[in-house]
């Protein structure tokens, strides 16, 4: 499949589309190019297009509850929320379309709490037996003393300690095929975990489920574990 067309699937089956960081070739806003995403699979929606006024937002440090329709801004005119700035690039007119609109997003560098549903991993799958390397996106990421924690399954594999952008990344372990909860901790491995989404080891099946965040129509369209269990609720698959 070609990275047009598995972009536009990211975009059109979640009414969303992923960010990025500015250390890989992204663009002035901090989102990836179209090859840098990858499908997740959903019940794909009949338009992505905005209403007359709004702009799609997408940029890398938006929560995934917040990525689709909103309201663009203007650079030193508009007062944006807490956290936020006004972003060059960081919207556009619709999920298939890279036109470079502004909009506000969460920019300013924080400690957190990290909201439950906000982040999203890519990709969502890899080979079984094999590492990957996943991006967490959805927050702007604050490193002081402290780092961010990662935990695949029940494996905490690193502690990030690098900051200043939107993303990042690490790998994931080999692993036997099946779907394992990513968790990022809050602030610090030794605070509380976030689940950040989920990875499949494939051994060449594709996992049809939601991921946390995004559009759903039903329960069971949405990605979940017995330890960490994801449900259907107002229209968003979120964490229980």
């Amino acid at each position: 499949m070609s990275a047009s067309r598995a972009f536009l699937l990211l975009c059109c089956a979640h009414l969303s589309a992923c960010g990025g960081t500015v250390s890989t070739g992204n663009d002035q806003a901090g989102n990836p190019p179209a090859d840098a995403s990858t499908e997740e699979t959903g019940s794909i929606a009949p338009s992505c297009n905005c209403p007359a006024g709004q702009v799609w937002r997408n940029h890398a440090c938006l929560s995934t509850l917040d990525i689709g329709c909103g309201q663009p801004c203007t650079a030193g005119v508009t007062l944006c929320g807490q956290y936020e700035t006004c972003v060059m690039c960081a919207a556009s007119s619709t999920c298939g379309t890279h036109d470079c609109l502004s909009t506000c997003s969460p920019t300013e560098l924080h400690m957190g709490p990290v909201l439950p549903d906000s982040l999203r991993v890519v990709p969502t799958s890899g080979s079984a037996g094999a590492s990957t390397e996943v991006t967490v996106y959805g927050f702007a990421w604050y490193i002081g003393a402290l780092g961010y924690g990662v935990r695949v399954g029940s494996e905490t594999i690193v502690e990030y300690g690098g900051g200043g952008d939107c993303a990042f990344k690490f790998k994931v372990p080999a692993h036997a095929p099946g779907r394992v909860p990513i968790f990022v901790s809050q602030y610090g491995s030794s605070d509380s975990w976030v689940l950040a989404g989920f990875f499949t080891y494939s051994a060449g099946d594709i996992d049809q489920c939601i991921q946390p965040g995004y559009p759903c129509t039903a329960a069971a369209d949405c990605c979940s574990a017995s330890d960490a269990p994801v449900s259907c609720t107002s229209g968003r698959c979120r964490a229980k």
